[in-house]
């Protein structure tokens, strides 16, 4: 076996400015018929805040019409942020993602009365074409305030990701987390969680251009705005079974 090369895209804090929304999906789709081609595994994610009530678009259709669009440019992962979280009325959230093509991760928060929505799930593990097992995760900011008036409990995400990867670590070869947290967040857990390889960040708007390292885990962050898309590229070494 040889080094399988693994490629994730990723947009976060959109904010529903989508002025370079197609500039970015053009780019996407380009580099989705070059993976096709070459046999190459690929995950698109959005990392939270897509929505935003700024815009007519999201106004009017109340977030069901970003959800429309990441549907079109063919997603496969989304998280919550603040915005999609504390923006939509109690039933506005609840049924934010019901045609979403995507699935909605979101590790730390939960609605307080049963039922949960369908579409809400914790993590997801996904395998690549070579059989490399991906875990993903998501969390968002635990604004606590404006989810209890709506109905929601959000939960530490320390304590979260504790008893996440404790599931999770066992499982995967690689840990994605999807942290709609921030920066400080960001660097805390890549010190305190030595098993998560990637964390794909936003909330706190901040761009690393070319990734910045803690240890051993990738942190990244395309900004604000769609002003910058993520492109990831890790490499899988199927001879000594890491990542390189």
């Amino acid at each position: 076996m040889m080094k399988e090369k693994i490629f994730l895209y990723y947009t976060n804090d959109l904010h529903s400015h989508f002025e370079n929304w197609p500039q970015i999906i053009g780019y996407f789709n380009q580099q989705k018929v070059k993976r096709e081609r070459q046999g190459q595994s690929y995950w698109l994610l959005d990392n939270g805040d897509h929505v935003d009530r700024f815009h007519p678009i999201a106004e009017g259709l109340m977030g069901k019409g970003n959800v429309e669009l990441l549907n079109q440019a063919g997603y496969h992962f989304a998280n919550l942020g603040n915005n999609e979280g504390s923006t939509l009325s109690r039933e506005g959230l609840y049924e934010l993602y019901n045609d979403a093509d995507f699935e909605v991760l979101c590790a730390n928060l939960k609605r307080e009365k049963e039922p949960q929505p369908t579409w809400l799930k914790a993590h997801k593990v996904v395998e690549s074409k070579q059989g490399v097992k991906i875990g993903v995760i998501g969390l968002t900011a635990p604004f606590q305030l404006f989810y209890s008036m709506l109905g929601w409990s959000v939960e530490p995400p320390y304590e979260t990701l504790e008893r996440e990867l404790s599931a999770l670590s066992e499982q995967t070869d690689i840990i994605v987390l999807l942290s709609h947290l921030g920066i400080n967040d960001d660097e805390e857990i890549a010190r305190r969680f030595k098993e998560i390889d990637i964390i794909i960040g936003g909330h706190t708007h901040h761009l690393f251009r070319s990734g910045e390292f803690i240890g051993n885990t990738l942190l990244t962050a395309a900004g604000k705005h769609g002003t910058h898309l993520g492109e990831l590229m890790v490499e899988w070494d199927h001879e000594t079974g890491e990542l390189t």
